[in-house]
């Protein structure tokens, strides 16, 4: 997955390989591909790009967690 390239209808996550990778149960998302999906959503203000990083933080430590759960309960 750290290598997978993320794509979600009309290109609006669009982030190359690498620039995802999840370790120690966190998703680290490359300052390039932040500014790149803040843009390509429409965020200028400063505080809103702030909060939109803090969302897709949140998500993917959601995504993350619910993929250990997964692999834990397939054990």
């Amino acid at each position: 997955m750290a290598s997978g390239e993320w794509r979600v209808a009309s290109g609006k996550w669009r982030v190359a390989s690498g620039e995802w990778r999840v370790a120690s149960g966190e998703w680290q998302v490359a300052a390039a591909a932040q500014a790149e999906i803040a843009n390509e959503l429409g965020y200028i203000n400063n505080n809103t790009f702030e909060s939109f990083i803090s969302e897709s933080n949140a998500i993917g430590k959601m995504i993350s967690s619910l993929i250990k759960k997964i692999l834990n309960d397939n054990r």
